[in-house]
């Protein structure tokens, strides 16, 4: 998974929790069906109404406590156990958010290529179709 176009999931649904920036800089990177939520409201609202591959979830303290929407996603929605990652400014370690619940953390600055690399653990093998370049 060298490339960062190793792989599609075209039929990937994705739910991606963060600041409109951050939010609209994944839907134009990923080539998924992408559903964006710019407050833990929204995010509420979307979990009670589709059922997603994954959840990306930014942590921002100043727009949502991620920690607290995770644990009321997973209380009372369709999307009990469906694999959220953290994305985080900071370097937090990755066993700080799972503990809090995440399937895995990411370092914001990281970028795209390892966004898919994590996402392509996640995923329904039969939603990725691998490229030449895998």
């Amino acid at each position: 998974m060298n490339n960062q176009n190793a792989f599609l999931a075209p039929d990937a649904k994705i739910l991606v929790v963060a600041d409109e920036k951050n939010a609209n800089f994944v839907k134009s990177e990923l080539k998924m069906q992408v559903t964006i939520a710019t407050n833990a409201e929204i995010a509420l609202k979307n979990v009670q109404e589709t059922v997603f591959h994954a959840i990306l979830i930014f942590i921002t303290p100043e727009l949502f406590d991620a920690f607290t929407l995770l644990e009321q996603i997973r209380k009372s929605s369709v999307n009990k156990t469906t694999p959220a990652i953290a994305i985080a400014q900071n370097g937090q370690k990755r066993d700080f958010y799972r503990s809090k619940g995440f399937q895995d953390s990411l370092y914001k600055l990281l970028g795209k290529v390892a966004l898919e690399a994590s996402l392509v653990k996640y995923l329904p093998p039969e939603l990725l179709e691998f490229t030449e370049n895998s």
